[in-house]
């Protein structure tokens, strides 16, 4: 959005709040092909046993996101929380959306 539109907003008395969802990314997102350490990745024997559970996505199986309570959604990919690239890059990923916005949901956070 940048900074142009938020002061066009502010001018009308309106702030902007923006979500974070830091648990998954849509299947299109840039990361699947910059960041794929980041994602949860799955196996060829994962997607054979559970295919609505896992995605073949730019040369990689992934798990996709899901609720703890809920199945697998089947439009976004989980992040892997254990990757040592997710806390640099996620922190960036915040610090991008903050300068957008008036205040961040953070959504999933505990999945």
């Amino acid at each position: 959005m940048g900074r142009p539109r938020r002061e066009q907003l502010k001018k009308r008395g309106i702030a902007l709040i923006l979500d974070y969802a830091p648990n998954h990314i849509a299947a299109d997102h840039p990361w699947v092909t910059n960041r794929p350490e980041c994602l949860l990745a799955g196996s060829e024997g994962d997607l054979l046993l559970r295919p609505e559970a896992f995605m073949r996505i730019s040369g990689g199986v992934y798990a996709k996101g899901r609720d703890a309570y809920y199945e697998p959604w089947q439009d976004v990919l989980h992040l892997n929380a254990f990757s040592a690239e997710l806390p640099q890059t996620g922190a960036a990923t915040i610090a991008t959306i903050a300068d957008q916005c008036n205040g961040e949901r953070c959504d999933m956070a505990r999945c």
